[in-house]
């Protein structure tokens, strides 16, 4: 007994000391496994990144040594591939601006995590690197990048059609990212961007499904394309969409009958009266809802389980236990309904001054609603794992055809939105 108790405290001895010892080595501690993150980036030669976990390893720990060290190979390093990429890219003829000022951002932010260290040493590591004026230099790159936009948006105004005016706004929106209220690029973003806005009319789509149950649903999804349009800001900044009641009233002073707008002759002059450049009708061609299936299943199941134990003495005369075995029954009750809906919704985007086709698609989704769920009586030990997991389900009832039209509708508006969106881009 004295032989055992002494065993076990000499293997608890043996545990805690080398708990002890690894609890001391670096690989455990942050600023540890923060250096290992820097040799791995070293080797690697990303010496940026090294010099960045050196800082986070030094920033918990100022003593450990083996970043200090390995600071005095990587931060040299980090400034000179530094310098030379940014050499490399300001020696292009196209100049990628927004590389080049993110470059000189990443070495400011470099230098600066390592001043603020506060370290003695790093006066040794900023003396035997390459540094440079940085901060001047990001200024310098920032004047340029808004020069080079600002006169790229001057020269494609001056050409004075509609798309070189987007592009021209776009570029003195560009130049206003790197100076803010660069010379008077904010006026003439302003000024070109009203010459390149688009005047367009969505029509109320038209329910040609002969299927009435569902009320106005051509509006519903011409409605919803409105919304989400308008909801796009990078789409509404260089278009205008006419408004509902402003083509309604256009279309009651000249006399037209709604159900014929959408034939095509009579589609162009309506967009040569509103003003605008281009149109877009539809039309729903397919509404379809089947009534609810609702299938219901007996099923009986029977399954040997034990029901009780007993004891009972072995030729040894030990006293043992052994399961009783008897069969359980139970009836379950399986419910299935299903329902399933279809809508087809087609769309055309017509240009009012040529006549010409500029998209036209039509959209197709199907909503499939199926449920199942399961009741029972006698032993649950009997039924298997599928049944347990349909008798946990409550009872449901299957969607109103309005919800599910509803549904398909939102799904058909947004993917004609999306599709829509990049012709009229």
């Amino acid at each position: 007994m004295i032989i055992f108790s002494m065993f076990i405290n000499s293997k608890l001895a043996i545990s805690l000391f080398f708990i002890i010892i690894f609890s001391g080595c670096s690989i455990f501690t942050s600023h540890g496994r923060a250096y290992n993150r820097a040799e791995k980036a070293e080797k690697c030669g990303d010496y940026n990144k090294a010099v960045l976990e050196c800082v986070e390893s030094l920033k918990i720990n100022h003593d450990y040594e083996k970043p200090l060290l390995l600071m005095d190979i990587v931060f040299p390093l980090a400034i000179k591939y530094s310098n030379q990429k940014l050499d490399r890219y300001l020696k292009k003829g196209y100049k990628n601006w927004d590389m080049i000022i993110k470059s000189y951002q990443e070495i400011i932010y470099m230098i600066d995590s390592v001043e603020r260290l506060n370290l003695l040493r790093q006066e040794i590591w900023f003396n035997s690197s390459d540094l440079r004026d940085y901060e001047l230099e990001l200024k310098e790159a920032k004047e340029n990048a808004a020069l080079f936009y600002y006169d790229q948006a001057v020269m494609l105004m001056s050409l004075g059609n509609q798309e070189d005016y987007k592009k021209s706004a776009q570029a003195f929106k560009k130049s206003q990212t790197y100076i803010s209220d660069y010379k008077d690029s904010i006026e003439l973003y302003n000024f070109c961007r009203q010459k390149a806005i688009k005047r367009i009319a969505i029509m109320a789509f038209e329910n040609k499904s002969g299927n009435n149950e569902f009320g106005a649903i051509g509006e519903e999804v011409s409605d919803a394309i409105i919304s989400k349009m308008l909801r796009d800001g990078g789409l509404m900044e260089y278009v205008e969409i006419i408004s509902r009641d402003q083509i309604d009233r256009i279309i009651n002073e000249q006399k037209l009958s709604q159900s014929g707008i959408v034939e095509y002759e009579h589609t162009i002059d309506l967009g040569k009266i509103l003003g605008v450049q281009e149109m877009i009708t539809g039309k729903v061609s397919r509404i379809q809802v089947s009534n609810i299936d609702e299938v219901i299943k007996n099923e009986s199941f029977k399954k040997r389980v034990t029901i009780d134990y007993e004891y009972y003495t072995d030729d040894n005369g030990k006293q043992k236990k052994r399961a009783i075995k008897g069969d359980v029954r139970a009836k379950a009750k399986i419910y299935k309904i299903t329902r399933t809906a279809n809508m087809s919704v087609s769309a055309t985007l017509l240009d009012v001054e040529s006549a010409k086709i500029l998209y036209r698609n039509s959209i197709k989704e199907e909503f499939k609603f199926e449920y199942e769920w399961a009741t029972y009586t006698g032993d649950k030990r009997a039924l298997s794992y599928q049944l347990k997991s349909l008798i946990r389900k409550e009872a449901e009832t299957a969607p109103s055809k309005g919800s599910m039209i509803t549904e398909l509708s939102n799904k058909i508006s947004k993917k004609l939105k999306r599709e829509l969106t990049t012709k009229l881009d």
